[in-house]
């Protein structure tokens, strides 16, 4: 992992530090963290409480069933309506708000069979978000499958997030489709083929976004869908661009940490905080 000052330096803060420093504090969204490996082995008790210490906002929960590793905070689909009503009471009593659930469900594959399946496994997901009171599922596109044609692959996961699109949208839960590196184009087609409100974006600050040390290509592409926001270290990725170029479009959603704590936590996170709040100047 590189460390804070090299994670400065690469996002182009150094060069506006003096600038910043007179700067209003605070852009216009919000700073939170995905559990994923950072919070893997937490109780849902535990992430709230350090969250909170730490000044955070939004938690996205990454569910057992969607990473290989174990979630011990236990918010899953299986969890019972009492449960389920105890998790939002939770949530709803502390400052931290449930921003996304961070669901396995993938529609790259050939078969109609296993796409029909993992709508099916997202309708699942949809429900618990809308009982839990967050605001979106994550899903995933992974690779092209087997599936030579990519068009063909781009039209079949269109109409999968369309469907489960038009189904969140009486919940109020939004679909949110993690960019990796499939092709931006065929990201944006995906889109236009969902061509559902509740269909969106979450950035996930890849080495494919950046053309000539610049965001601003592939967010002018895909920004107008972009939801959430899972923000990193990564050296060279240009942070103070892509946050200025949010701020522009009035983004008011989260940025959310995903990534491993080097470290104590509380530590980590307190210097990943003033990190974030210095690039997020405006």
């Amino acid at each position: 992992m590189k460390n804070r000052r090299e994670f400065l330096i690469g996002s182009g803060a150094a060069l506006t530090a003096p600038w910043l420093a007179g700067a209003a504090a605070g852009p216009g969204f919000h700073l939170g963290c995905v559990t994923h490996t950072l919070f893997e082995k937490h109780d849902l008790e535990s992430i709230i409480t350090i969250l909170e210490e730490c000044g955070y906002e939004g938690v996205e929960l990454r569910t057992t069933e969607g990473s290989p590793a174990g979630q011990k905070h236990g918010v899953e689909p299986s969890l019972s309506q009492a449960e389920r009503a105890r998790v939002r009471k939770r949530f709803e009593k502390s400052k931290l708000k449930l921003v996304n659930l961070g669901s396995p469900a993938e529609f790259q594959s050939p078969d109609a069979a296993e796409r029909k399946k993992q709508v099916a496994r997202g309708k699942v997901f949809v429900d618990l978000a809308h009982d839990l009171g967050a605001t979106g599922i994550k899903v995933r596109p992974y690779g092209w499958g087997t599936e030579p044609d990519h068009q063909v692959t781009t039209r079949r996961i269109g109409a999968c997030l369309k469907e489960l699109g038009e189904y969140a949208a009486p919940k109020k839960v939004d679909i949110l489709l993690e960019i990796h590196n499939e092709g931006h184009k065929e990201d944006k087609q995906m889109m236009e083929i969902a061509g559902v409100k509740s269909v969106g974006f979450i950035w996930n600050c890849d080495p494919a976004d950046v053309v000539n040390g610049s965001v601003k290509q592939c967010f002018e592409m895909l920004g107008p869908w972009v939801r959430t926001v899972h923000t990193k270290y990564r050296e060279g990725y240009p942070f103070r661009e892509l946050y200025t170029l949010l701020h522009n479009a009035k983004f008011t959603g989260y940025t959310l940490y995903e990534g491993p704590a080097e470290g104590d936590i509380k530590e980590f996170l307190k210097k990943f905080k003033a990190d974030w709040t210095k690039l997020t100047r405006f």
